[in-house]
């Protein structure tokens, strides 16, 4: 298995779950010490990786039985002070045009099936960080797009989450389920997408305590 981003808070996770189940290779940019770590407490691989200026040669040293599976758990917040095309390049470079030029090649090398790990600001624009939530809906789209044009070769999902912690004081308390999501439940969900899904494809899966309900 592959995961492009696995020094995040959900890709840390991701790699010590998978890494249980088969090998895995997880890439990281800049934060060397923690790959180092991760790889040692897992025994996964880790590879440096500039998701806005992506090298796809690394891809030719990833034995194809690793990268049938692949999972995205990439992004960046970036809160808007002055506006200006670089702030602009870099959300979008970052978070949407990245994924999509690595997905391609990707899909290009043999992977069978995808997972997008994203967030429900796609769905219910924030006001703080709105061009992340351009970019989301830009991701939503590329995992239908996907789909419609490789399957039945490719599945590609999407798991959307609303937060990990508390974005606001009383935030929980005005979600129905009034709590947030556990990473335990992230990883049941991405393990049956990549592990016993079959058939299901170009789907978001919707893991937010029902906040896209309010």
């Amino acid at each position: 298995m592959l995961i492009i981003g696995g020094t995040g808070k959900i890709g840390r996770e991701l790699v010590r779950y998978f890494s249980v189940k088969e090998k895995v290779i997880f890439t990281y940019f800049s934060n060397e010490s923690l790959a180092k770590t991760l790889e040692k407490d897992t025994g996964a691989f880790a590879i440096q990786l500039d998701v806005s200026r992506p090298d796809v040669n690394f891809i030719k040293n990833i034995p194809s039985k690793n990268a049938v599976n692949v999972i995205f758990s990439i992004g960046k917040l970036m809160e808007l002070g002055e506006l200006n095309f670089n702030t602009i390049d870099e959300t979008f470079t970052i978070n949407l045009i990245g994924p999509v030029y690595l997905a391609e090649k990707l899909i290009s090398a043999g992977v069978s099936k995808m997972l997008f790990i994203t967030d429900i600001s796609g769905i219910i624009p924030y006001s703080k960080y709105w061009l992340n939530s351009i970019a989301s809906a830009g991701i939503f789209m590329l995992i239908k797009t996907l789909s419609r044009r490789f399957s039945p070769d490719l599945l590609v999902n999407g798991i959307a989450i609303n937060a990990l912690k508390e974005p606001f004081p009383n935030y929980t308390s005005k979600l129905p389920m009034k709590r947030l999501p556990e990473i335990e439940e992230i990883l049941r969900l991405a393990d049956f997408l990549m592990y016993e899904n079959s058939y299901i494809s170009g789907q978001i899966f919707i893991m937010d305590g029902g906040r896209t309900l309010i």
